[in-house]
Parts: C-alpha cells; sequence; structure tokens
C-alpha cells in the first residue's frame, strides 16, 4: 500500500513538473539489512513521436523519473527504428515505479492528442 502511495505521489510530482523532486533515502526500506539486494531489468518499447515526452525538455522528465524510482534508465539511440527502446534496471521496487511514471508520461501526452 505504502508502495502504491509513494507510486501516487511520484506522478503528482512529474504530472507538476517540479524542479527538484525529492529523493528515496536507502533507509525508507529500499534495501533490506543483511538481504541480497535484488536486481531486475526490463525494457520498454516506445514511438519515436512519444519518447519526447518521457525525456522531456533538457531531459527534466527522465531526470526525475531516475530520482524518483532510483532506477537506472537506458533509451536507445535514434536510428530508422520506428521506436525507440527503454532499458530498465534496479531493484523490482524501482523498475516497478519506472515504468509507471514513463507509461504515466506517455498517457498523459496521448490525452492530449485529439
Amino acid at each position: 500500500v505504502n508502495s502504491h502511495i509513494q507510486m501516487q505521489r511520484a506522478g503528482r510530482i512529474i504530472h507538476q513538473g517540479a524542479g527538484n523532486p525529492p529523493r528515496r533515502s536507502m533507509s525508507s526500506g529500499a534495501f533490506t539489512k543483511g538481504a541480497a539486494t535484488q536486481s531486475s531489468t526490463d525494457t520498454m518499447t516506445v514511438q519515436k513521436e512519444l519518447i519526447g515526452c518521457v525525456i522531456g525538455k533538457n531531459g527534466i522528465k527522465i531526470r526525475q523519473i531516475r530520482d524518483l524510482s532510483q532506477a537506472q534508465i537506458r533509451i536507445s539511440s535514434p536510428g530508422d527504428d520506428p521506436s525507440r527502446t527503454i532499458t530498465i534496471s534496479g531493484t523490482p521496487d524501482a523498475v516497478s515505479t519506472a515504468k509507471y511514471l514513463i507509461n504515466y508520461q506517455i498517457n498523459n501526452e496521448l490525452k492530449k492528442s485529439p
């Protein structure tokens, strides 16, 4: 439940375009004492026309997503392919949060389109 509340809050911050989003601290439960940290990697495919809403002006949106999720996010270089691949890695919670925030950005952009 707490994770769901954090994702809703993160979505609001992304939507508002806050300048400096809060960072998750190590003491927030992201790491469990004595347990090995699980690592997860996932990929998403995003149409070229929509990648700008994920990256944002001067990279602000993708930086916010990275900061809020604490995931490592790589976006493939532009090419002839009609889509870009986003590779997300980190803890399972970080990957899940990053995917949620990326989808949030894309869905907001699609709502703007006629």
